[in-house]
């Protein structure tokens, strides 16, 4: 069982907070409510990884940014990225090399301990459109899609800097790093008030990547790392978003 409290703790006071003042903002004037805009976001959230890369690694936490163009019509075109990190690594590649106690040979003929930790990103574009529920409020259900690449490797963090057999070139051999083509799909619940100074969205995200091992030979395993896989993962986010109104306002102000 994946062990995700410590993960979901972190998000669940935000999404709380977020669903108690949705209701706040339906007085918002029907006038320019519907102008196009760019809207720049960041988020944070939680994701669980299926398939193949759940051989390697458990939960982890992602932080992500884009740039959208909303149109009149509340559809949305932008540009979308995330960074992936946790600690969560369930193959160890370092394991020929660990002393029982988990340390390795250093080169003052001591031990250090050499840690392993999830990194990985995704860069892509998607398209979708917001459906609004309310007749006075720019929120909805939020549905888009995308494409994009995505990779994710195996960090070796070694604090002492002294295990020289894991340092540069010597890391590629050990670090996993896989990347391909990936699609991904959204669905959330977004507002945009300009009023209410309530921009956000909040929801879940899948992804499925059609990856394969990036490096020409693994060190732990003596072999060719080329085979293809099936990268998949479930995310649940939160998000704030910046607008920049194209229309016609009687306020020149930017509520965020």
């Amino acid at each position: 069982m994946l062990k995700i409290k410590p993960y979901l703790k972190k998000v669940s006071c935000c999404f709380s907070a977020l669903m108690l003042v949705i209701n706040h903002s339906s007085g918002q004037d029907n006038q320019n409510l519907n102008d196009p805009l760019w809207a720049f976001h960041v988020s944070y959230g939680v994701e669980l990884p299926f398939g193949d890369v759940a051989d390697r690694f458990g939960a982890n936490l992602q932080f992500g940014s884009g740039i959208e163009r909303v149109t009149r019509s509340n559809y949305i075109f932008g540009l979308d990225y995330k960074f992936q990190f946790s600690n969560n690594v369930k193959e160890d590649p370092l394991e020929l090399l660990r002393f029982n106690d988990g340390q390795i040979l250093n080169i003052q003929n001591g031990e250090s301990f050499v840690l392993l930790r999830q990194r990985g990103a995704y860069i892509g574009v998607l398209g979708g459109k917001l459906f609004q529920l309310f007749p006075t409020l720019r929120g909805g259900l939020r549905l888009t899609a995308g494409a994009g690449y995505w990779y994710h490797y195996i960090r070796l963090q070694d604090d002492s800097n002294a295990v020289p057999q894991v340092f540069g070139d010597y890391a590629k051999g050990y670090d996993k790093r896989s990347g391909g083509f990936t699609l991904k799909q959204q669905i959330f619940y977004q507002q945009l008030s300009r009023k209410t100074k309530l921009n956000f969205y909040a929801g879940f995200e899948l992804m499925q990547g059609f990856t394969k091992g990036l490096r020409p030979f693994d060190y732990d395993t003596l072999s060719i790392n080329d085979e293809s896989r099936l990268d998949l993962s479930i995310g649940f986010k939160v998000g704030w978003i910046l607008p920049f109104y194209s229309g016609n306002y009687v306020s020149e102000e930017v509520f965020y």
